[in-house]
């Protein structure tokens, strides 16, 4: 009997993927078109270890960042564009599992000994509004992989204006400035640095610099996506 009101409640109230509201299995979270676009966004390497993107005929990276070296996983369009944004701002959970196999097949090709994983930490009032740190969430994922400590040493002093709001890149830099702090001794310590999207690579340089002036000697930024 509970087959068959099973039944009718799925034919009347349909799984819709969240991404785009066509049917799909009651076991699955997104539609297998919307996961093989996602699929098709990943960064194919060699990539550039200066910016991240993949490295083209007379590839030339002006970046002038803190960090030593980045790795991304995605550009930062179309699907996954809309599953990190459902990820973050509605609350989605879910989609970290699709995520995080893709993350976790891209570290294989890391180089080097890491001491530490860290994140791009949220400030206090925002990861309560959310109701949790994304970020935090992949990273202590990577850190079991890896088996490397994961340390919440990096503080959020500032409330500051979301980066997603701002689209001048100037206006992006002043917006982070100052809004990081750290009291943990990093001197000589290898770390990798772990963001969901970088963009201009503002809030990530900021940080990054807080990390050198207390001792770091070298910082791979890690991020899903990149713009």
């Amino acid at each position: 009997m509970k087959g068959f009101f099973e039944k009718i409640f799925n034919f009347f109230f349909p799984y819709l993927c969240p991404l785009c509201e066509k049917e799909i299995q009651k076991n699955k979270i997104i539609c297998d078109e919307c996961f093989e676009e996602i699929a098709s966004l990943l960064i194919k390497e060699p990539s550039c270890k200066i910016c991240g993107k993949e490295k083209k005929y007379n590839h030339k990276c002006k970046n002038n960042f803190e960090f030593d070296e980045i790795l991304g996983v995605f550009h930062y369009r179309g699907k996954i564009l809309d599953l990190i944004h459902n990820y973050k701002y509605k609350r989605m959970k879910k989609f970290s599992k699709i995520i995080l196999p893709f993350l976790i097949n891209k570290i294989k090709i890391l180089d080097g000994e890491y001491d530490f994983i860290i994140s791009v930490p949220l400030h206090p009032a925002r990861k309560r509004e959310r109701g949790f740190d994304q970020n935090e969430i992949f990273c202590r994922e990577i850190s079991k992989i890896l088996k490397l400590p994961y340390i919440n040493k990096i503080y959020r002093i500032k409330y500051n204006k979301p980066q997603a709001k701002i689209k001048d890149e100037n206006k992006r830099i002043e917006n982070v400035k100052g809004i990081f702090k750290t009291d943990f001794d990093f001197k000589n310590k290898k770390v990798i640095l772990f963001d969901d999207i970088l963009t201009t690579g503002a809030t990530l340089n900021e940080v990054s610099k807080i990390l050198k002036e207390n001792g770091v000697k070298k910082i791979l930024v890690l991020v899903i996506a990149i713009s």
